[in-house]
């Protein structure tokens, strides 16, 4: 395989990843805007996945 073919698959590898990133983001804040109650929850749990997701 020729570099340029595996930038081009790692390109393609972040632009979905970003894509699918932002999809769930505005689940979520579209699912917060419809039901205010699930606000406390779901920053919660978005708080401690950061918190917990290894860097």
């Amino acid at each position: 395989m020729p570099e340029d073919s595996v930038s081009t698959l790692a390109l393609f590898v972040l632009v979905i990843g970003i894509v699918v990133g932002l999809t769930v983001i505005g689940g979520l804040g579209y699912l917060v805007h419809r039901r205010p109650g699930l606000k406390t929850p779901v920053t919660v749990r978005l708080t401690s996945t950061g918190i917990l997701t290894p860097s």
